[in-house]
Formats: structure tokens, sequence, C-alpha cells
């Protein structure tokens, strides 16, 4: 009862344990969660189209076949010659015959 009983002292009078305010204060309105939601549904962000995937292609399985110089395909079959020499340990032998088996395998290797 103390705390009812004192006085203010400014005025003079005394200060009640529950103090009300004379004049209402005004609050701000709130719009309802329902309109909040159509607000940031007109603001929505723009959709970005997403790019279209490449069609297929269809692959073949055998590479196209390029046309080679005949310096080049000398070449290749030169090497091959000597890689069937060297199988053999160079012995001595019928070098016409390793050419002829070089051309077949190149030509093989080429067609494929």
């Amino acid at each position: 009862m103390a705390e009812s009983k004192a006085k203010s002292k400014v005025s003079g009078k005394p200060v009640s344990a529950s103090i009300e305010p004379k004049t209402k204060v005004k609050t701000k309105a709130t719009k309802p969660a329902a309109e909040k939601v159509k607000a940031k549904a007109v603001v929505a962000k723009p959709k970005v189209a997403k790019p279209k995937a490449a069609p297929a292609v269809k692959r073949s399985t055998k590479a196209p076949m390029l046309p080679i110089s005949a310096e080049l395909h000398y070449r290749m079959v030169a090497e091959a010659a000597y890689y069937i020499a060297e199988r053999r340990g160079f012995a001595p032998g019928d070098a016409a015959a390793d050419w002829a088996q070089a051309e077949k395998q190149i030509a093989t290797t080429l067609k494929k």
C-alpha cells in the first residue's frame, strides 16, 4: 500500500500502481496475410526461359575414309613390312613376301 499512497513529485497527486493512459494510442492497421501474399505474387521475378537441348546426333561407328596420298600409303606399308620382318627376327628370307603381307594388312586397316 505504500506504493499506492506515494505522491508524484511533479503534480503532488497520489500515483496508483496501474497507470492507464488518458488517450488511446493509434496503431498502424496491418493488412491480412492473404493480401500480403497477393502483393508478393504481383512482384514475382520474371521467368527465364531454359535453353533447349541440342538434338541428338547419330554417329556411325565407322569413321569416314579419308583419301591418303601415295607417299603416305607407301610409308605405311614400309613401316608395316619392317615390323613383320622384326617379328621373324630379321632372318634372311623373302622381303617381297613381307611387303605383300604388309600391303594386305594396310588395305584391311584402311577399309575398317
